[in-house]
């Protein structure tokens, strides 16, 4: 059953998303179909009390994620912030911007923010469906205190956010000691002053093969812990399947992010995930990111020495310019790991995205990266802007040509009935008016009788097995109507008669005084007694004034000829 929503709380694009959606919830939304996913959870799952650096080092190595069981945070307390962080957002949409103010910020459609928690502009093509709160933790103190509302909020993050700290030191110290790094550099490659939480709320959608909460990317931290209640929609992306992370109560879901695989030296992986929303209710996660500290140099073997600030200002730039996040193995790749190489030719690949800086300007021949459609940066000439607007150009031609198509059919199929429905009120007027055509040859008023014989006690209709009268007949053939004649020859014509209960008979009439009465009825009593597997059967026969002559046969073909 479907959420109630509160529309009012939505931000106004997503209100009249929302309405457009419903709108055309008829039309095939196959038009961009979501990659299929893997529903077999096998996510590790380590437990606190009792660590396993082995299974711990096999978890980041291979998944980069990790469930965390036994972890010491009060299920009361994850259970208070959850309704908490639904009765915020259940606010309407202009109360929101005006009461999340310094140091909380409000953000929608993008999970992209400066340092101070302003969203990147983005455009319309690339808006997510969630929107947040985003939450540093040292700046708790700078909650508005005469907000009952934001008051039991914030005592309840303090309380949350030291549980956060302690399990992010944890396990990152486990992590460092399976990776055997320096204690006192580690100390600094993460840092409790830069954690902060994120709520999401991600609004129920029901076009959820057409819309993303977040898309695919990695978490820029060393390490996200994520709690999420029992919606579900996070997916993570494994030996090139998307694998469903399906919410199991009192647990955690940690993350590892590019930080983390920078200072692991590639061994660790930031895993790339995305979230999936649901048609029926809103979602909602609480998520702690977490940083090395301001000014430390994150060393590796595998990439120049950065900070996270450079990192992060790269990130920045990129989604400015290019509308996604570039990320690690692109800008900061060590050069010295590709001094050696001296030729490279990816052309005709189907390689897709941006070139990396270092192999743009290392190897500044276009030709090296021809024949890639999706490929673009230096040294080709076109950029992300320019691919995106030719695939955009390209759906909007197919989406007209469908709609044109569309339209054509339709416009037939009303022509069709149109013509159908004059011609069905044509032919109604003209049997409403009588207006048909005549045979030539015409029974006689006399010639009518009932079953059996004719009125006034005339000729009779004799029928060798049914009892037919000469009116049913007369009424069958519709008097003998021309659009009823089968077949003519000069031995008269063959009319279709169609009775009342459903039986079809052929009806010859004989030309008008062929044939003497007696001489007729010897030979049709003689053929009522031929039978053939070849010939049709004769029922029956009439012989009355003013000489006419009928023989009733079985619907078929008629070719007997009396002489």
């Amino acid at each position: 059953m479907s959420e109630i929503l509160n529309l009012k709380s939505y931000p106004p694009v997503f209100r009249q998303q929302y309405i457009g959606i419903q709108q055309n919830s008829g039309l095939d939304d196959t038009t961009k179909q979501i990659q299929e996913v893997v529903n077999d959870d096998t996510i590790p799952v380590l437990d606190l009390q009792c660590l396993d650096l082995g299974k711990l080092q096999e978890a980041c190595e291979d998944w980069g994620l990790f469930r965390l069981v036994n972890h010491g945070i009060p299920l009361t307390l994850m259970s208070q912030l959850r309704d908490h962080s639904r009765n915020l957002f259940s606010l309407t949409f202009e109360s929101k911007q005006e009461l999340f103010t310094n140091p909380l910020s409000y953000f929608w459609g993008t999970t992209a923010l400066t340092p101070t928690g302003a969203a990147l502009s983005i455009g319309p093509q690339n808006i997510n469906w969630v929107e947040g709160l985003n939450i540093p933790l040292s700046q708790l103190s700078l909650f508005q205190k005469e907000n009952e509302t934001l008051g039991s909020f914030r005592a309840l993050l303090e309380e949350y956010g030291r549980h956060l700290e302690r399990l992010a030191t944890t396990m990152f110290g486990a992590m460092a000691k399976n990776l055997h790094l320096d204690p006192e550099l580690s100390k600094t490659y993460i840092s409790e002053s830069t954690g902060f939480v994120r709520v999401y709320r991600y609004p129920q959608c029901s076009m959820e093969n057409e819309a993303w909460g977040i898309k695919v990317h990695t978490d820029s931290s060393v390490l996200s812990i994520l709690n999420q209640d029992q919606v579900g929609g996070l997916q993570v992306l494994k030996d090139d399947n998307w694998l469903q992370v399906e919410p199991i109560p009192d647990t955690l879901v940690f993350n590892l992010g590019d930080m983390m695989q920078a200072i692991s030296d590639d061994k660790y992986k930031s895993v790339k995930h995305r979230v999936k929303v649901n048609k029926e209710k809103e979602r909602f996660s609480i998520c702690y990111f977490v940083f090395p500290a301001e000014g430390s140099v994150i060393q590796s073997s595998k990439y120049r020495p950065f900070t996270y600030s450079d990192f992060q200002a790269q990130v920045q730039q990129d989604v400015k310019t290019l509308g996604f996040k570039v990320g690690l193995e692109s800008r900061f790749f060590d050069d010295s790991q590709i001094s050696g190489l001296v030729y490279l030719n990816v052309s005709r690949n189907n390689l897709e995205g941006g070139i990396p800086a270092l192999l743009g300007s290392r190897f500044n021949n276009p030709s090296a990266f021809a024949d890639n459609p999706r490929l673009c940066g230096k040294p080709l000439p076109r950029n992300y802007v320019d691919v995106e607007a030719g695939n955009r150009r390209k759906r909007l031609i197919l989406l007209i040509v469908v709609v044109v198509s569309g339209a054509c059919m339709l416009a037939l199929c009303c022509c069709f009935y149109t013509y159908s429905l004059l011609r069905w009120r044509k032919r109604l007027k003209q049997g409403a008016t009588g207006e048909k055509k005549r045979s030539p040859a015409r029974p006689s008023s006399n010639g009518s009788g009932g079953r059996g014989s004719t009125d006034n006690e005339g000729p009779k209709l004799v029928m060798f097995n049914n009892k037919i009268t000469l009116s049913e007949t007369t009424e069958a053939t519709r008097q003998f109507d021309e659009e009823n004649v089968l077949s003519r020859t000069r031995y008269g014509l063959v009319f279709k008669a169609c009775y009342s209960d459903g039986m079809m008979l052929s009806i010859r009439r004989l030309p008008d005084g062929s044939l003497d009465e007696n001489m007729f009825r010897k030979e049709a009593e003689f053929l009522s007694k031929v039978r053939h597997r070849n010939l049709t059967v004769l029922r029956g026969y009439y012989a009355g004034a003013p000489d006419m002559r009928l023989l009733l046969w079985e619907f078929g073909i008629v070719s007997v000829k009396l002489v």
